[in-house]
């Protein structure tokens, strides 16, 4: 397990990785650290027992604001990165690595990236794995490059949402990117 602040600078750095033609078009929007899924947010959501969220995108996507938004205080739209899930996400990744190498393939995986809007209309759905580390060892240094990778994907996922990509529009730059396997 990694501390909230070590976890909090690769969400960071996941950020920093967006291109930046992307990054310079982001307003008003934060990024927070929690635990877990609330039980709110696991009920707006839809979540299942046994399902849980790596992120969630809560706010006003770009592409809906009009030109009265930010007029006055606005509060901030914000992404939301589960620390527990993600790093349970990463030992997956890690021990996928190990069986890929000994027989290949893929797992599926009861993890969803959740994406929000301010009405909870949208919800985003991962069925598969979509981040590799490329190296099977169990070691600290490979865990935390896991857990980057997964916190990098779904900081990307989720600020997709914020420039109002919704759940499909978000998979197909995954595929377009390498990110996720095709549909079986």
């Amino acid at each position: 397990m990694m501390t909230r602040k070590e976890f909090a600078q690769l969400v960071a750095e996941g950020f920093a990785r967006l291109p930046e033609k992307f990054r310079q078009k982001i307003r008003n929007l934060v990024f927070l650290v929690e635990d877990e899924p609330s039980e709110a947010v696991r009920k707006e959501i839809g979540l299942r027992e046994g399902e849980t969220l790596l992120g969630f995108y809560r706010g006003i996507p770009r592409t809906a604001r009009g030109q009265e938004y930010g007029v006055g205080p606005t509060l901030p739209d914000a992404i939301i990165i589960y620390q527990k899930p993600t790093e349970e996400e990463a030992k997956l990744h890690l021990q996928d690595a190990v069986a890929r190498s000994a027989k290949g393939g893929l797992r599926e995986s009861k993890t969803r990236q959740g994406a929000g809007s301010h009405d909870g209309s949208r919800e985003s759905f991962r069925a598969k794995t979509c981040a590799e580390t490329g190296s099977p060892d169990a070691s600290p240094d490979a865990f935390r490059e896991a857990v980057r990778e997964v916190v990098a994907e779904t900081v990307w996922h989720e600020v997709g949402h914020y420039f109002g990509l919704d759940e499909a529009e978000v998979a197909e730059r995954e595929k377009e990117r390498g990110k996720c396997p095709p549909d079986p």
